[in-house]
């Protein structure tokens, strides 16, 4: 089953985090909405699991990992807080990508 995964920064506030994940969400939908691996998730499946990093350092090195094997991501600047990485939606082939990470909120 295919998971869309949001890695949001545990350094911001509950609401902040809540409201991040919303933004990278959007954008990935925006981005790749009409890719068929995304067309499948949404009528199959529409899981969502949002995931912590400890913060923009380990968000970064989590992108570097998603881009070494093109998978399909969207990250969000938030440009309140000088255009910092803030979230990464993220829809892996394979649900064991993040295993190492913790659901958000943990």
């Amino acid at each position: 089953m295919l998971k869309l995964f949001v890695l949001v920064r545990c350094d911001l506030t509950p609401q902040q985090r809540t409201v991040q994940a919303c933004h990278a969400v959007a954008d990935f939908l925006i981005r790749h909405g009409c890719k068929s691996l995304v067309v499948e998730w949404n009528e199959h499946s529409k899981v969502i699991v949002v995931l912590g990093v400890e913060d923009e350092r380990q968000l970064k090195l989590e992108l570097l990992q998603i881009e070494g094997r093109e998978v399909e991501h969207a990250c969000f600047f938030e440009p309140d807080m000088g255009h910092q990485m803030t979230a990464i939606a993220a829809l892996p082939v394979n649900s064991l990508f993040f295993r190492k990470l913790e659901l958000e909120g943990q």
